[in-house]
């Protein structure tokens, strides 16, 4: 499966990690995010348990933000 910066983004936003699990990521001053391995290793977990994941929480941002 691919993914891409926008499903990060969603999943970011839906499950609020920059505030609930600020261990996932580093956010340099001038520069992109870096994810952990701690995130990665979630991601796959969740979408392993759930194969709809990404897209799941694709339509769920799109109905929140964007409707």
């Amino acid at each position: 499966m691919k993914i891409n910066s926008y499903d990060v983004l969603c999943i970011r936003k839906l499950y609020q990690i920059d505030e609930k699990f600020p261990d996932f990521f580093y956010k340099p001053k001038f520069a992109s995010p870096q994810y952990s391995d701690s995130f990665v290793s979630w991601l796959l977990e969740k979408s392993e348990k759930d194969p709809m994941f990404f897209e799941n929480a694709k339509a769920k941002i799109k109905k929140e933000f964007y409707e």
